[in-house]
């Protein structure tokens, strides 16, 4: 799946938590974890931010880190997933299901369906397609702004390294 969001300010991303039900018929199976954040959907979009690592809790979310990785402000649409050992798309060893919210912010979620299954197609198709009704889907995104300062800010310490320099061209001299 992926959704939408915007920030107005620069992040240093921490954690993305993504709330999900978990299908899984056997708990030992390995699986990895993975996050993006990207410019738009699959084939529109880059990579922006990529997970240095994820784990599925007991809950069934996911937890994903991307260890204080910068994001400037703008609009992004981020995906979550899991990856286990399964033979197809209908072997319920790793089933993960995204939980959806009401539709709330920007475009709907999209499903991104590579390999064609469950007969949606393979493009980024939107929920509404599927559920007959649009959705987001949740997440939270935990971490840090980063400061910017404010242009009257820069000019202040702009103003005081000319009047440095300044002084120290007329003690030379």
């Amino acid at each position: 799946g992926f959704d939408d969001f915007m920030t107005t300010q620069g992040w240093c991303v921490n954690t993305l938590t993504v709330p999900g039900t978990d299908y899984s018929l056997d708990a030992t199976i390995p699986i990895n974890v993975y996050a993006q954040i990207l410019t738009g959907l699959p084939g529109s979009g880059s990579i922006v931010l990529s997970s240095t690592g994820g784990s599925k809790n007991s809950d069934g979310s996911l937890t994903i880190d991307f260890g204080g990785q910068s994001l400037a402000a703008g609009n992004y649409w981020i995906s979550a997933w899991m990856e286990g050992t399964y033979v197809d798309e209908f072997d319920p060893q790793t089933l993960w299901f995204w939980n959806a919210t009401a539709y709330s912010y920007g475009s709907e979620a999209y499903w991104y369906n590579p390999g064609g299954g469950f007969a949606i197609g393979s493009d980024p198709v939107g929920v509404s397609a599927v559920l007959g009704a649009p959705y987001d889907l949740a997440f939270t995104l935990q971490g840090t702004t980063t400061a910017v300062p404010e242009p009257g800010i820069l000019l202040l310490f702009g103003s005081g390294l000319l009047g440095l320099l300044a002084f120290r061209k007329t003690v030379k001299n």
